[in-house]
């Protein structure tokens, strides 16, 4: 088996470690954004509690506006549920890029 060129290993880990770098920020940033889209969520939830304990004399359309407070919700679980799955495969990335590393250096 031939042996491959110190130069070609060093491009190598310089890019799986480039690629853990990515990853890391990308995880800082998805994280963010979720804890964000945690609050808003939050806000949102509050708000559908307080409508629902308007009285129903209120000059607003109440049914309309919970709905429209619920669909929110939802997309903002989407939104968070996407975010989730973002940062597990950021996550699981930049786990398996120390040992392709030790691979690679141990041949």
């Amino acid at each position: 088996m031939s042996k491959i060129p110190d130069n070609v290993l060093k491009k190598i880990v310089g890019e799986i470690e480039a690629q853990a770098i990515v990853s890391q920020k990308q995880i800082t940033v998805n994280r963010a954004e979720r804890q964000s889209k945690e609050k808003e969520k939050k806000i949102a939830e509050l708000i559908l509690k307080e409508v629902s304990n308007l009285k129903s004399d209120t000059n607003e359309d109440m049914n309309q506006v919970q709905e429209k407070l619920a669909t929110q919700i939802k997309e903002i679980n989407s939104e968070i549920d996407n975010l989730n799955k973002k940062i597990l495969y950021h996550e699981t990335t930049l786990a398996n890029t120390q040992p392709h590393i030790q691979r690679i250096i141990n041949g």
